[in-house]
């Protein structure tokens, strides 16, 4: 036997009831095209920051191998590191220093 409250529901609630079980077949496909969508706007964005921090840790590198040269001129009298002092033997450290970079 029914319970009262199930004699005198409407038609709306009763759909309510049946809908509330899960989604649509619409409402699946909408959701995944707007994920979608998002994706596409999103991912050439993720590039861009990857080749930003590339260059940053690049310039990074670039500054610690110049303070590492500077550092070994200072302990070698001004002498920079070369092989048998050659070409970079000839320039001194305060040579280096004096030269402004663009």
């Amino acid at each position: 036997m029914k319970c009262p409250a199930q004699l005198h529901a409407s038609p709306l609630i009763r759909f309510r009831r049946r809908s509330s079980l899960g989604f649509t077949l619409i409402e699946l496909l909408a959701v995944i095209a707007v994920v979608a969508i998002l994706a596409a706007i999103l991912i050439p964005t993720f590039g861009s920051v990857r080749t930003k921090a590339q260059q940053t840790q690049c310039a990074f590198n670039l500054r610690r191998i110049g303070e590492a040269i500077l550092l070994y001129a200072s302990e070698n009298n001004g002498e920079l590191p070369g092989r048998d002092a050659g070409l970079y033997g000839q320039i001194s450290a305060q040579t280096i220093m004096r030269t402004k970079i663009n």
